[in-house]
Protein backbone atom coordinates (compact mmCIF):
# COMPACT_ATOMS: atom_id res chain seq x y z
CA UNK A 1 0.00 0.00 0.00
CA UNK A 2 2.93 2.47 -1.00
CA UNK A 3 1.82 5.77 -1.46
CA UNK A 4 4.68 7.92 -1.83
CA UNK A 5 6.60 10.40 -0.48
CA UNK A 6 4.15 13.55 -0.90
CA UNK A 7 1.10 11.23 1.20
CA UNK A 8 3.87 10.64 3.61
CA UNK A 9 4.49 14.21 4.38
CA UNK A 10 0.96 14.96 4.14
CA UNK A 11 0.53 12.66 7.37
CA UNK A 12 3.63 14.12 8.88
CA UNK A 13 2.15 17.45 8.36
CA UNK A 14 -1.15 16.65 9.90
CA UNK A 15 0.25 14.64 13.32
CA UNK A 16 3.80 16.14 13.88
CA UNK A 17 2.88 19.18 15.73
CA UNK A 18 0.96 17.62 18.89
CA UNK A 19 3.42 14.67 19.29
CA UNK A 20 6.01 17.42 19.13
CA UNK A 21 4.50 18.89 21.67
CA UNK A 22 4.88 16.19 24.36
CA UNK A 23 8.06 14.39 22.70
CA UNK A 24 11.32 17.24 22.77
CA UNK A 25 13.43 14.53 23.39
CA UNK A 26 14.39 11.41 20.67
CA UNK A 27 14.80 8.87 23.89
CA UNK A 28 10.61 10.23 24.98
CA UNK A 29 9.47 10.20 21.07
CA UNK A 30 10.96 6.70 20.93
CA UNK A 31 8.58 5.22 23.75
CA UNK A 32 5.70 7.24 22.73
CA UNK A 33 6.14 5.27 19.40
CA UNK A 34 6.63 2.32 21.13
CA UNK A 35 3.68 2.49 23.66
CA UNK A 36 1.63 3.42 20.40
CA UNK A 37 2.61 0.44 19.08
CA UNK A 38 1.20 -1.67 22.25
CA UNK A 39 -1.69 0.16 22.47
CA UNK A 40 -2.33 -0.59 18.37
CA UNK A 41 -1.77 -4.85 19.09
CA UNK A 42 -4.34 -4.34 22.68
CA UNK A 43 -6.95 -2.42 20.41
CA UNK A 44 -6.36 -5.30 17.57
CA UNK A 45 -6.61 -8.04 20.11
CA UNK A 46 -10.57 -7.92 20.15
CA UNK A 47 -11.19 -5.94 16.86
CA UNK A 48 -12.62 -7.21 13.83
CA UNK A 49 -11.25 -8.50 10.49
CA UNK A 50 -12.02 -5.28 8.60
CA UNK A 51 -10.37 -3.65 11.51
CA UNK A 52 -7.37 -5.95 11.94
CA UNK A 53 -6.87 -5.39 7.75
CA UNK A 54 -6.63 -2.10 8.17
CA UNK A 55 -4.23 -1.81 10.80
CA UNK A 56 -2.12 -4.33 8.34
CA UNK A 57 -2.31 -2.45 5.79
CA UNK A 58 -1.33 1.24 6.95
CA UNK A 59 1.65 -0.15 9.26
CA UNK A 60 3.06 -0.57 6.03
CA UNK A 61 3.37 3.57 5.36
CA UNK A 62 6.30 5.09 7.50
CA UNK A 63 5.42 3.88 11.11
CA UNK A 64 2.60 2.87 9.78
CA UNK A 65 -1.21 5.52 10.65
CA UNK A 66 -2.13 3.65 13.13
CA UNK A 67 0.73 3.98 15.23
CA UNK A 68 0.31 7.69 14.57
CA UNK A 69 -3.16 7.73 15.42
CA UNK A 70 -2.53 6.07 18.69
CA UNK A 71 0.48 8.38 19.28
CA UNK A 72 -2.11 11.08 19.18
CA UNK A 73 -4.25 9.27 21.63
CA UNK A 74 -1.02 9.44 24.23
CA UNK A 75 -0.39 12.98 23.31
CA UNK A 76 -4.24 14.29 23.76
CA UNK A 77 -5.86 11.44 24.66
CA UNK A 78 -9.27 13.02 25.11
CA UNK A 79 -9.04 14.70 21.70
CA UNK A 80 -8.30 11.60 19.77
CA UNK A 81 -10.97 9.76 21.64
CA UNK A 82 -13.23 12.74 20.98
CA UNK A 83 -12.76 12.32 17.18
CA UNK A 84 -13.22 8.65 17.08
CA UNK A 85 -16.08 8.43 18.99
CA UNK A 86 -17.26 10.86 16.47
CA UNK A 87 -16.50 9.32 13.39
CA UNK A 88 -17.69 6.13 14.64
CA UNK A 89 -21.37 7.72 15.35
CA UNK A 90 -21.78 9.30 12.12
CA UNK A 91 -20.91 5.61 10.14
CA UNK A 92 -23.77 4.21 12.50
CA UNK A 93 -25.53 6.91 11.68
CA UNK A 94 -25.61 6.69 8.05
CA UNK A 95 -25.67 2.54 8.55
CA UNK A 96 -28.49 2.70 10.64
CA UNK A 97 -30.55 5.69 7.89
CA UNK A 98 -30.23 2.93 5.25
CA UNK A 99 -31.21 0.18 6.89
CA UNK A 100 -34.37 2.58 7.96
CA UNK A 101 -34.68 3.90 4.21
CA UNK A 102 -34.32 0.42 2.81
CA UNK A 103 -37.20 -0.90 5.42
CA UNK A 104 -39.70 1.52 3.50
CA UNK A 105 -38.80 0.67 -0.16
CA UNK A 106 -41.86 -2.22 -1.05
CA UNK A 107 -40.23 -3.91 -3.13
CA UNK A 108 -37.41 -4.86 -0.23
CA UNK A 109 -40.09 -5.23 1.95
CA UNK A 110 -42.05 -7.67 -0.98
CA UNK A 111 -38.75 -10.07 0.17
CA UNK A 112 -39.80 -10.74 3.74
CA UNK A 113 -38.32 -10.06 7.10
CA UNK A 114 -34.57 -9.06 7.68
CA UNK A 115 -34.28 -8.00 3.60
CA UNK A 116 -33.50 -4.77 4.45
CA UNK A 117 -30.53 -5.23 6.72
CA UNK A 118 -29.49 -8.06 4.28
CA UNK A 119 -29.44 -5.03 1.40
CA UNK A 120 -27.99 -2.77 3.62
CA UNK A 121 -25.17 -5.04 4.18
CA UNK A 122 -24.47 -5.74 0.43
CA UNK A 123 -24.67 -1.84 0.11
CA UNK A 124 -22.44 -1.29 2.99
CA UNK A 125 -19.88 -3.50 1.45
CA UNK A 126 -20.53 -2.18 -2.43
CA UNK A 127 -19.87 1.27 -0.71
CA UNK A 128 -16.48 0.18 1.43
CA UNK A 129 -15.60 -1.50 -2.29
CA UNK A 130 -15.98 1.84 -4.43
CA UNK A 131 -13.55 3.33 -1.38
CA UNK A 132 -10.71 1.84 -2.25
CA UNK A 133 -10.88 2.66 -5.91
CA UNK A 134 -11.78 6.72 -5.28
CA UNK A 135 -11.57 9.33 -3.08
CA UNK A 136 -14.87 9.66 -1.41
CA UNK A 137 -15.20 7.79 2.23
CA UNK A 138 -17.91 5.16 2.77
CA UNK A 139 -19.67 6.83 5.17
CA UNK A 140 -20.50 9.85 2.21
CA UNK A 141 -21.57 6.67 -0.06
CA UNK A 142 -24.05 5.42 1.98
CA UNK A 143 -25.54 8.72 2.88
CA UNK A 144 -26.32 8.82 -0.84
CA UNK A 145 -27.65 5.40 -1.40
CA UNK A 146 -29.84 6.12 1.68
CA UNK A 147 -31.07 9.07 -0.31
CA UNK A 148 -31.31 7.20 -3.36
CA UNK A 149 -33.85 4.65 -1.43
CA UNK A 150 -36.53 7.16 -0.70
CA UNK A 151 -37.35 7.71 -4.23
CA UNK A 152 -38.40 3.47 -3.75
CA UNK A 153 -35.04 2.33 -5.91
CA UNK A 154 -34.22 -1.19 -4.74
CA UNK A 155 -30.78 -2.77 -3.85
CA UNK A 156 -29.49 -3.74 -7.45
CA UNK A 157 -30.68 -0.14 -8.88
CA UNK A 158 -29.11 1.38 -6.23
CA UNK A 159 -25.62 -0.41 -6.89
CA UNK A 160 -26.03 -0.05 -10.89
CA UNK A 161 -25.96 4.14 -10.00
CA UNK A 162 -24.09 4.43 -7.15
CA UNK A 163 -20.35 4.63 -9.01
CA UNK A 164 -21.58 7.02 -11.39
CA UNK A 165 -22.88 9.15 -8.39
CA UNK A 166 -19.48 9.22 -7.28
CA UNK A 167 -18.26 10.50 -10.63
CA UNK A 168 -20.83 13.54 -10.70
CA UNK A 169 -20.04 14.00 -6.85
CA UNK A 170 -16.46 14.58 -7.15
CA UNK A 171 -16.65 16.11 -10.74
CA UNK A 172 -18.65 18.70 -8.32
CA UNK A 173 -16.75 18.92 -5.31
CA UNK A 174 -13.54 17.62 -5.25
CA UNK A 175 -11.90 15.79 -2.59
CA UNK A 176 -14.42 17.76 0.08
CA UNK A 177 -17.52 15.85 -0.70
CA UNK A 178 -19.70 15.57 2.46
CA UNK A 179 -22.89 13.57 3.30
CA UNK A 180 -24.59 16.36 3.07
CA UNK A 181 -23.36 16.75 -0.72
CA UNK A 182 -23.98 13.03 -1.69
CA UNK A 183 -27.86 13.26 -0.55
CA UNK A 184 -28.03 16.32 -2.74
CA UNK A 185 -26.53 14.38 -5.66
CA UNK A 186 -28.48 11.35 -5.34
CA UNK A 187 -31.43 13.83 -5.32
CA UNK A 188 -30.66 14.82 -8.51
CA UNK A 189 -30.31 11.02 -9.61
CA UNK A 190 -33.56 10.22 -8.01
CA UNK A 191 -35.40 12.87 -10.09
CA UNK A 192 -34.22 11.87 -12.74
CA UNK A 193 -35.74 7.99 -12.12
CA UNK A 194 -38.87 9.53 -11.46
CA UNK A 195 -38.77 10.64 -15.76
CA UNK A 196 -37.08 14.57 -14.76
CA UNK A 197 -33.96 14.60 -17.22
CA UNK A 198 -33.52 18.39 -16.59
CA UNK A 199 -32.36 17.57 -13.11
CA UNK A 200 -28.79 16.15 -14.53
CA UNK A 201 -29.11 18.72 -17.93
CA UNK A 202 -29.25 21.73 -15.20
CA UNK A 203 -25.50 20.75 -13.92
CA UNK A 204 -23.87 20.05 -17.54
CA UNK A 205 -24.96 16.33 -18.26
CA UNK A 206 -25.89 15.75 -21.71
CA UNK A 207 -28.60 13.23 -23.21
CA UNK A 208 -29.56 12.84 -26.66
CA UNK A 209 -33.45 11.86 -27.32
CA UNK A 210 -33.19 7.73 -27.00
CA UNK A 211 -31.47 7.95 -23.55
CA UNK A 212 -34.28 10.66 -22.31
CA UNK A 213 -36.83 8.48 -23.64
CA UNK A 214 -36.00 5.17 -21.91
CA UNK A 215 -35.79 7.44 -18.71
CA UNK A 216 -39.08 8.34 -19.74
CA UNK A 217 -41.18 5.47 -20.28
CA UNK A 218 -38.69 2.20 -19.55
CA UNK A 219 -38.87 0.13 -16.06
CA UNK A 220 -36.90 0.98 -12.96
CA UNK A 221 -34.16 -1.36 -13.68
CA UNK A 222 -33.92 -0.13 -17.39
CA UNK A 223 -34.04 3.80 -15.85
CA UNK A 224 -31.21 2.43 -13.56
CA UNK A 225 -29.31 1.16 -15.98
CA UNK A 226 -29.88 4.28 -18.07
CA UNK A 227 -28.93 7.14 -15.63
CA UNK A 228 -25.74 4.58 -15.35
CA UNK A 229 -25.14 4.75 -19.00
CA UNK A 230 -25.18 8.44 -18.88
CA UNK A 231 -23.38 9.33 -16.36
CA UNK A 232 -20.47 7.23 -17.74
CA UNK A 233 -20.55 9.31 -20.64
CA UNK A 234 -20.25 12.26 -18.96
CA UNK A 235 -18.28 12.05 -15.92
CA UNK A 236 -17.23 8.31 -15.99
CA UNK A 237 -13.67 7.91 -14.38
CA UNK A 238 -13.56 10.81 -12.30
CA UNK A 239 -13.48 9.73 -9.06
CA UNK A 240 -10.56 6.91 -10.09
CA UNK A 241 -8.84 9.62 -11.48
CA UNK A 242 -9.12 12.01 -8.72
CA UNK A 243 -7.39 9.30 -6.56
CA UNK A 244 -4.13 8.99 -8.48
CA UNK A 245 -3.30 12.28 -7.93
CA UNK A 246 -1.47 13.43 -5.07
CA UNK A 247 -4.18 14.94 -3.31
CA UNK A 248 -5.93 12.28 -4.08
CA UNK A 249 -3.71 9.77 -2.30
CA UNK A 250 -3.52 11.40 0.37
CA UNK A 251 -7.03 11.58 0.56
CA UNK A 252 -7.40 7.79 0.26
CA UNK A 253 -5.15 7.60 3.29
CA UNK A 254 -6.78 9.17 5.37
CA UNK A 255 -10.37 7.69 4.61
CA UNK A 256 -8.73 4.41 5.53
CA UNK A 257 -7.34 6.21 8.39
CA UNK A 258 -11.11 7.29 9.40
CA UNK A 259 -11.92 3.48 8.88
CA UNK A 260 -9.46 2.88 11.63
CA UNK A 261 -10.45 5.49 14.06
CA UNK A 262 -14.39 4.84 13.76
CA UNK A 263 -13.37 1.03 14.85
CA UNK A 264 -11.07 2.55 17.57
CA UNK A 265 -14.69 4.89 18.57
CA UNK A 266 -17.04 1.70 18.40
CA UNK A 267 -14.88 -0.24 20.83
CA UNK A 268 -14.56 3.40 23.19
CA UNK A 269 -18.60 3.34 22.88
CA UNK A 270 -19.09 0.09 24.33
CA UNK A 271 -16.84 0.87 26.96
CA UNK A 272 -17.97 4.07 27.82
CA UNK A 273 -21.66 2.66 27.98
CA UNK A 274 -20.50 -0.09 29.78
CA UNK A 275 -19.10 1.99 32.91
CA UNK A 276 -22.75 4.11 32.30
CA UNK A 277 -24.64 1.32 32.97
CA UNK A 278 -22.53 -0.31 35.17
Amino acid sequence: MARGINVLLTLVDKFSQPLKKVAGETKQATRQIKNAQNMVNKFAGGANEKFLSLAGSVAKIGMGIAAIGTGLAIAGAKNFADEAIEKANAQVAAETKLVTILGDVRAIQEQGAGAAERAAKSLGEYASQLQTVGVVGDEVTLAGMAQLGTFQMTEDQIKTVSSGMLDLLVNQKGLNATQEDAVNVANMIGKVMMGNVGALQRVGISLDDYQKDIIKTGTADERAAMIAEVLAQNVGGVNEAMRKTDAGKAAAIMNDYGDMQEEVGKRLNKVRTGIMTA
